[in-house]
């Protein structure tokens, strides 16, 4: 059997909480791509754009993943 640090078992709670919160987020975001998906033939351009740039920002930050802001 292999031996886990008590650090790691003190920690599970925690970390299957934030898998949890991740995959709600993923869930969310899927409706949103789906959702956009379906309304692709009454939107322009640059409203698409902004949807799915919203869309990734928000996995981002669900994630814990933080860029620098690009500059359009």
């Amino acid at each position: 059997m292999p031996v886990v640090s008590p650090d790691f078992i003190d920690r599970v709670n925690e970390t299957e909480t934030k898998y949890d919160d991740l995959r709600a987020s993923v869930r969310v975001a899927s409706d949103d791509l789906r959702q956009l998906a379906g309304q692709l033939h009454t939107m322009d351009a640059e409203e698409t754009y902004d949807a799915i740039v919203d869309t990734a920002k928000a996995l981002e930050r669900d994630a814990g993943i933080y860029r620098k802001e690009d500059v359009r």
